[in-house]
């Protein structure tokens, strides 16, 4: 699931975009939440085992946004 996570983020974000989006604001983000979707659509999760697989997701998804903050933050 992981990996099929970070494949959407790819589609949805642009790299640039990723690294500046407020942590507190994405569950605004209608990207964020089509990312969610896919992921819930590809593996057919119900609620209860969405919501038991999400945190950890969310997690991989906040660990790519670390690691393109510091990838820019050395080529700069």
């Amino acid at each position: 699931m992981n990996l099929y996570l970070t494949a959407v983020v790819d589609q949805l974000f642009k790299p640039d975009e990723l690294p500046n989006i407020n942590v507190y604001d994405l569950q605004k983000d209608d990207r964020f939440n089509l990312a969610k979707e896919a992921v819930r659509s590809k593996y057919e999760l119900d609620d209860h085992n969405m919501n038991f697989e999400w945190p950890s997701l969310r997690e991989t998804f906040l660990q790519k946004r670390r690691n393109l903050k510091t990838k820019f933050r050395k080529t700069t």
